[in-house]
Order: structure tokens, then sequence, then C-alpha cells
């Protein structure tokens, strides 16, 4: 890409690749590169125009170059994100259910035939949704850590896409790509065995009710008992109150 004899196809190319590495290994803010973006934009429309072709030297702009090579040493240091794996339903001894709403997040963990359960207000800007069920996802997970240590983990969301993108371990949207990277870190650092995530839908959701501020401990206890039949032991709902 910075040699003399670099075309512009070696430009989109080379673009296409950040684009693809930067939200597995949890670049943030990638308009910080924007040098490197305009002249992308620049050649695809002169392309567009027929006022340039894909193998014509590059021409690459001393500004834009500065920003490749921070983006290029970026990706190259950066973490990758360590996405949710398959596990047998067999082996699972701890089920973790989360949700969001606009107005907060929940959580419930039935670990040992116990019910563990915990909710609470964001703060600060909110922003889709979708990003709101991913960080809930890490915000139930840092609460009960401690338990999780050495466990095979299921969680359980009601939301599709925080389903694929945490199985995925990246997202297209930036905002969503760092929340994403953010909750597989806090599953590694909480060291479960092995965790995997599946959906259900919302009407079966014990955490339902916490993410807008209701605990309902009757409810919370049927829901989540539902999905450990035949392993269900003793014991009674703790609350975690923050």
């Amino acid at each position: 890409l910075f040699t003399d004899d670099a075309t512009v196809a070696d430009l989109m190319t080379a673009h296409g690749r950040l684009q693809y590495m930067s939200p597995v290994l949890q670049v943030k803010n990638p308009a910080r590169f924007f040098a490197a973006m305009k002249l992308v934009r620049r050649k695809a429309a002169a392309l567009q125009k027929g006022e340039t072709k894909m193998y014509d030297p590059l021409g690459m702009w001393s500004v834009a170059k500065t920003s490749f090579e921070a983006w290029f040493d970026e990706v190259a240091t950066n973490t990758p994100t360590h996405p949710l794996r398959s596990i047998a339903a067999a082996d699972v001894d701890a089920w973790m259910f989360t949700d969001a709403s606009l107005d907060g997040f929940g959580g419930v963990l039935v670990i040992a035939g116990w019910v563990h359960y915990f909710g609470r207000k964001w703060e600060g800007e909110v922003p889709h949704i979708n990003v709101l069920e991913v960080r809930a996802v890490k915000e139930v997970t840092q609460q009960f850590a401690h338990l999780l240590q050495r466990k095979t983990l299921h969680i359980f969301v009601d939301n599709t896409t925080a389903q694929h993108t945490l199985q995925k371990g990246s997202a297209k949207e930036w905002t969503l790509a760092n929340a994403v990277g953010e909750t597989l870190a806090a599953l590694k650092l909480a060291k479960p065995k092995a965790a995997t995530i599946s959906w259900i839908e919302t009407g079966r959701m014990p955490a339902d009710g916490l993410s807008r501020g209701r605990a309902d401990t009757t409810t919370i206890w049927q829901l989540a008992r539902g999905f450990v039949d035949g392993r269900w032991g003793g014991g009674r709902a703790i609350h975690y109150r923050t």
C-alpha cells in the first residue's frame, strides 16, 4: 500500500481488511482515521465516474499514509475477542438470563439450586436497544463473576442481535462492536469453564421485569425453574442490591 507501484485496487483491499478486522480486534472510534477513509471515498467516487481504474497508480496522500499506518498499528497490537462457543446442554451447570430496556437492565443466575437476581437503571446517555442488550450481559456477568469461575455457563437473551453478535465476536456498527468486545472481555475475566448463548422469547425471560424496575420473586423463580427442570435443588432466592 505504501510503495510507489501501489494501485487503487491495493487501497480498496487494505481498507476492506481493516474494516473487517477492526471490530474483531476492538479498535475503537475509527473516525480517528478520517484521512484514510477520505482517500478511499475519493477514489471510490472517481471509479464510479470513470475517472480512474482499479489498477491505476494510487497516488497516496502523505496525510492518508500517516492515518493508515496508525490504523494498521492499532489492529496489529489490539487483543482479539473470544466469541462464545457451542457446548453440550447436558454439561451446563449455570444458567444466566439477561434483559435490557431503555430504562435499565436485569439478570437472573441459576446455579447449584439457587436463584440470584439483580437489576439496575442505566446511567448517562442511552444508546440503541441492541447495544443495551449486549451491555446487560456484561453488567450481569460482572455482578456474578465470583460465582461463574470454572462453571459451564449458558446465557439466555431475548434479542437475536445480541445473540448473534456475541456468537460472532464482532458487529458492523461500531458502538455495538465495542459493546460486544467489552462483554466478551468481561466473560473471559469471570473465568467460566465454557460459555454459550441462545435466544428465548420475552414472555419466558425471567429478567424481563427486572430490566423495568420490577422484582417479582415468584415469577422470576417459576420462569427460571422451567429452564433447569430435572436439575433443580433446594434453596432460596437472593436479591443482590447495588
